[in-house]
């Protein structure tokens, strides 16, 4: 008798939403990033891939292997010709896009109505104990506005409206004014190393209240900001892709817009916690309409 073991992808999902953040004194970014590595790499190794997730996997692949090698080269750089202070979680954080990039090309062929339902709960108990979970009020901000957004305009649930006003409530509770500061230290940095940037090297003054978007650019310099932004119209250019209801493509835009200004309001994909949290809740958007249940 075959046994068959549920998707990783599912216990990623709730792991990423539901894991609160004073657990392991608020360092529970590499274990989570190491799951979905070893979750992610063992199911690409053993389970096929169909044919239409290929190019977009090889596509998310590529990707990462790009920005890996840029990471790196950044890194040595800093090191070596600019005396950037660095310790051991610089070190554990350089393959950071190696793990992202099996966490996306696992999430792309992997992807299916069990990992939605999965995160359409984990959602929804997330955003009624929001308090309980995020202990960053920016995270706790961002996290139910992007719930709320995707309940209103793409949930399926019959509970779907109890589950928006739960996270309205955590909205409004957060305790967080979106405001975009951008802080002169950041600035520094990036008029420093320009192009290639810094890599992970830890820095006295990095500032965690600037634009997600300016951070990009102090750690990866011009290239890295200009291969993040390809790999953003990529994911852009496929949740578009294919939306004849004008409504449907409108909601789409919608969400990635508010993604969009929320990264304007601090680093919130530094952590792989919340870059998971996105990923997932933008693979759920994508699923057609005909396919939800």
């Amino acid at each position: 008798m075959k046994v068959k073991l549920p998707n990783p992808l599912v216990a990623i999902v709730w792991c990423a939403f539901l894991l609160p953040d004073r657990l392991a004194g608020g360092r529970l970014d590499l274990p989570l990033a190491a799951l979905a590595a070893i979750a992610g790499g063992a199911s690409l190794w053993t389970m096929p891939s169909a044919w239409e997730t290929r190019e977009p996997a090889y596509r998310a692949a590529l990707l990462a292997v790009a920005l890996q090698l840029l990471w790196v080269i950044s890194f040595l750089f800093a090191l070596a010709f600019k005396g950037a202070q660095s310790g051991p979680l610089d070190w554990l954080d350089l393959p950071r896009w190696t793990i992202l990039g099996v966490f996306l090309v696992h999430l792309i062929r992997q992807h299916g109505p069990a990992v939605r339902e999965a995160a359409e709960s984990a959602m929804a108990v997330a955003a009624y104990g929001s308090w309980l979970i995020f202990d960053s009020p920016r995270e706790r901000f961002a996290a139910a506005a992007l719930t709320l957004c995707y309940m209103i305009l793409f949930s399926r649930s019959r509970l779907r409206l109890a589950h928006a006003a739960a996270a309205l409530a955590a909205l409004a509770t957060a305790g967080f004014k979106p405001l975009v500061a951008i802080a002169p230290d950041v600035e520094r940095l990036v008029r420093l190393s320009p192009v290639i940037g810094w890599g992970p090297a830890r820095y006295e003054l990095a500032s965690a209240t600037s634009p997600q978007y300016l951070h990009w650019l102090a750690r990866g310099g011009a290239l890295g900001a200009c291969l993040i932004a390809a790999g953003l119209a990529l994911v852009v250019r496929r949740l578009l892709r294919g939306e004849d209801d004008i409504r449907r493509r409108t909601a789409v835009a919608a969400f990635l817009s508010l993604a969009a200004l929320l990264l304007l309001t601090g680093p919130l994909l530094d952590g792989y916690r919340f870059f998971f949290v996105l990923a997932f809740m933008a693979a759920a958007v994508h699923e057609p309409r005909g396919d939800r249940a």
